[in-house]
């Protein structure tokens, strides 16, 4: 009897560890998953808060500075055509209208001298200058803008002094035409194809900003409300005038 209670004793306490082992072991199990989500969950992507919203921005659509200065350049290229056919007529001995000489010379003079290069005289040149890139080319494009409005001065003023379809004021006048033409297209090139691509190296996007709204003023200030779009008018009327207004009559 004795024995058999001894057995009992035995069983129970065995029980009994048993129990508090499974206990201990569930309890460091469940430890162990609270610790393997806890770093689960630092290892797994954060949600991205929405960002605050502020002030909307205002965004300004239109022609950049390099847009604006290139399409200007359309229009020099477009007034140098002009010459080109004026020059071809007097050549030919074919009837050109007297006073287109003096109007497109006096466009030369108001647009081309007098604003266009002048904005690059004042706002383009200088940052390459500050920023000690491709000052050789800018001494020579700015030597070649001294050089054109001579040429286009002694244009201007043989137009005016009589019959520039007779000689001797033939011969000059073509000769003037032909100087400026050949440089001026040399020159829009190399603006178009090296200095002009290269001024983002010489100016961050507060400085482009602040020079669009320059010539903004600039263009204003200088042709009125129509701005630029009234000289392109201006010269799309001599083109009519000399018949090579229409593209599609120029293709060869």
């Amino acid at each position: 009897m004795h024995e058999s209670n001894s057995s009992v004793g035995k069983a129970r306490t065995m029980d009994k560890n048993r129990r508090e082992l499974l206990t201990k072991a569930g309890a460091a199990g469940l430890g162990l998953l609270a610790t393997s989500c806890a770093a689960l969950e630092r290892r797994s992507p954060q949600p991205v808060q929405p960002a605050v919203q502020g002030p909307a921005v205002q965004v300004l659509y239109g022609p950049t500075p390099l847009e604006e200065m290139m399409r200007e350049h359309g229009v020099v290229n477009r007034l140098l055509l002009v010459f080109d056919e004026l020059v071809h007529k007097i050549r030919e001995d074919q009837k050109a209208p007297v006073g287109m000489f003096t109007n497109a010379s006096n466009l030369v003079d108001e647009f081309v001298g007098n604003y266009h290069e002048r904005l690059e005289e004042k706002h383009i040149f200088p940052a390459f200058r500050k920023g000690g890139r491709m000052v050789e080319l800018v001494e020579i494009l700015n030597m070649q803008h001294t050089r054109g409005r001579r040429i286009a001065a002694e244009a201007y003023e043989l137009a005016g002094s009589g019959d520039p379809t007779r000689e001797p004021q033939r011969s000059r006048l073509i000769s003037a035409y032909r100087k400026y033409t050949f440089m001026y297209r040399a020159h829009v090139a190399r603006e178009d194809s090296v200095l002009f691509p290269a001024l983002w190296q010489v100016m961050d996007g507060t400085e482009m900003r602040d020079l669009e709204e320059r010539l903004k003023e600039e263009e204003r200030r200088q042709f009125g409300g129509g701005g630029l779009d009234k000289v392109i008018e201006t010269v799309a009327d001599m083109e009519r005038e000399l018949d090579i207004h229409y593209l599609s009559r120029l293709t060869p």
